[in-house]
């Protein structure tokens, strides 16, 4: 009986350390999310490059259109800079972005919505930036996209299996698009001059 006894306490003393230990780790990496939170909202040095300039400014002359990368809170907007000075100041739009592609008159912007299920959608935008169309759900982890040159169709390719090419045993997936966002196939099960997408230079 004693002995029974001894071994329901020694198995209660390892739950509690197992337990504490898990809730040891739990609280560490919440603490290091919400510091990690706080710190990409402290405003740096190329915040302040990001936003030097006004989006209509910069919109109103040739430019690029790209996502930003700076520390900060302006890391993942759609940004732009002028031709001219591409390296100088830039403006900074609210809308975040994984990947982005451009032209004179529209862009495309692959996000993700993160959360307990995260979820991937692409967004057309016209050459003010602003959202075009309603926005189209994505089958995975953005990869990249492409946008035709004259705007009408544009492709993106996702990860379906995996979050990167580094990824053993990772999957993509190639759509094409046109621009009202309706499917016009994908590339890996049919041929691209099939069903008229992606027929003429004018469009790739």
């Amino acid at each position: 009986m004693t002995a029974l006894v001894e071994g329901t306490r020694r198995r209660l003393l390892v739950l509690g350390v197992v337990v504490a230990l898990a809730l040891g780790i739990t609280g560490a990496a919440f603490a290091k999310v919400v510091r990690d939170q706080r710190q990409s909202k402290v405003p740096t040095a190329a915040t302040r490059k990001d936003t030097a300039l006004g989006l209509q400014q910069v919109l109103s002359q040739p430019h690029i259109v790209f996502r930003s990368t700076a520390p900060g809170p302006t890391y993942g907007r759609l940004a732009a800079a002028p031709l001219s000075d591409p390296g100088g100041g830039r403006a900074v739009t609210t809308t975040t972005c994984e990947r982005v592609a451009a032209t004179r008159s529209d862009a495309i912007c692959l996000q993700a919505d993160r959360g307990v299920v995260s979820s991937y959608d692409a967004v057309v935008l016209d050459g003010r930036l602003q959202q075009q169309t309603a926005k189209v759900a994505l089958n995975g982890v953005p990869s990249r996209t492409k946008l035709s040159s004259d705007g009408s169709r544009f492709s993106t390719t996702v990860f379906t299996a995996g979050h990167g090419y580094n990824t053993i045993g990772f999957s993509t997936e190639t759509i094409v698009y046109d621009k009202n966002g309706r499917s016009r196939g994908n590339l890996g099960r049919s041929s691209s001059t099939s069903h008229g997408f992606w027929p003429s230079p004018g469009q790739v």
